[in-house]
């Protein structure tokens, strides 16, 4: 039974394959002629739409012509809104005490080694993972400002501001931010994998 069972799934993994998929382009443009920073915000891009794959065997392709960056998904594609939201986000974190916004970031993107998304008592939070040295750093500063407000903003947007109970290191939880769709789960893959080194101004998507 078990046999008939994996050789059903093959088959249907098979079919799903072959399925016809229209192919689906977007074209972005990056804000710098710098060509290392074009072909860093394509590195950055192409990561996050590997972790936002629409199957199995969907594949992204990208081609890089000045300051236009032109991404092929092949075998199926995210919705759209999800692909211009993974591209137009930045990604910039900026994390300090919640009366002195103006000073040093205890830490930011850059310090992010990864992050995912889980479910604790019911509510959606961020686990993130920072580097040994970012995380040395908070566990002395959080010992140093108990009882103070930490506040960790994305792109100017709040995404922590709670209240230093204890002293914690490299790996913390941040309450999910209640976004409609799947932008919650794309806000998960763009903390994992860091912001883009410039914005994005234009997103247009091409028919086949």
């Amino acid at each position: 039974m078990a046999g008939k069972l994996a050789t059903c799934f093959v088959l249907c993994a098979l079919l799903q394959a072959c399925t016809f998929v229209p192919d689906v382009h977007l074209v972005a443009t990056v804000d710098s002629t710098d060509p290392a920073v074009v072909e860093e915000t394509a590195r950055v891009l192409s990561a996050r739409f590997a972790k936002f794959r629409a199957s199995l065997f969907a594949t992204t392709d990208v081609e890089v012509s000045g300051s236009t960056l032109r991404y092929t998904f092949k075998n199926g594609a995210p919705d759209t809104t999800v692909l211009e939201y993974l591209c137009r986000t930045r990604g910039r974190v900026r994390a300090f005490v919640s009366a002195e916004p103006a000073a040093e970031p205890w830490f930011t993107d850059r310090d992010i080694q990864n992050a995912a998304l889980s479910y604790e008592k019911g509510t959606r939070v961020f686990n993130i993972r920072l580097t040994a040295e970012a995380g040395a750093r908070l566990l002395r500063l959080t010992s140093e400002h108990l009882g103070q407000n930490l506040t960790m903003e994305m792109d100017g947007q709040t995404l922590m501001d709670a209240r230093i109970n204890g002293v914690f290191g490299p790996r913390f939880q941040v309450t999910a931010p209640e976004l409609p769709g799947d932008l919650t789960m794309a806000t998960t893959i763009i903390l994992a994998n860091g912001g883009l080194p410039a914005n994005v101004t234009a997103v247009a998507f091409e028919a086949e």
